[in-house]
């Protein structure tokens, strides 16, 4: 909290005399300067321990360092699940292929036209890409409020820094994948002969 904020409060808190501490916030002209003042500094209190140091520079360093490495593992999480649930799909989508030949030949039999297999296929890959997606985001934006909430920051200074870019970008690889084992498994049902198929089709 900045010094001018805490002045307000402090007298809140319950403290004893003899535990109360001096405090000196030492603002240098530039950061470059940071080092030298430090170094004079640390010279006159040569051989005392009662005191703690604090660069605030450093501090903030460190916490983008955190930041970045903890950005950098949940990516690697969420990466890792997002390959899961795609090999997932790739495996449902082309294992099943001799199952949906047998399906399609059927409808073909009856009149279904290529256009409309497409289409079908279509939305059954729109269903799959956008339903998590989807239900990320409504489970997502209560969890995000509530954590606003709780730090007191506002939610229009939330929208500025919101990464949205790495969301869409994540978003966009999910359904072009989806759509890849669509676009896979329909390529394959087209090659095949409508008449082997029922041919070799046993109800």
């Amino acid at each position: 909290m900045s010094e001018g904020y805490f002045k307000t409060i402090k007298e809140k808190f319950p403290h004893k005399q003899s535990e109360m501490r001096q405090y000196y916030n030492i603002l240098t002209v530039s950061d470059k300067e940071i080092g030298a003042v430090q170094k004079e500094i640390e010279k006159l209190l040569a051989g005392k321990k009662e005191y703690t140091w604090d660069n605030r520079l450093e501090e903030e360093t460190s916490d983008v360092t955190m930041r970045d490495a903890l950005r950098l593992i949940l990516g690697a999480i969420a990466g890792l699940i997002a390959c899961v649930g795609l090999a997932n799909v790739f495996s449902n989508t082309l294992g099943q292929i001799y199952q949906r030949k047998k399906e399609f030949a059927r409808y073909f039999s009856v009149g279904l036209s290529l256009k409309e297999m497409k289409k079908i296929l279509f939305m059954e890959a729109m269903i799959i890409s956008l339903r998590p997606i989807i239900f990320s985001l409504v489970l997502n934006i209560p969890v995000v409020l509530l954590a606003l909430s709780a730090s007191g920051l506002k939610v229009k200074s939330f929208i500025y820094i919101m990464p949205v870019i790495p969301v869409a970008l994540f978003s966009i690889f999910i359904i072009l994948f989806v759509f890849l084992a669509y676009f896979i498994g329909g390529r394959k049902i087209c090659n095949e002969t409508v008449i082997d198929i029922l041919r070799d089709d046993t109800i």
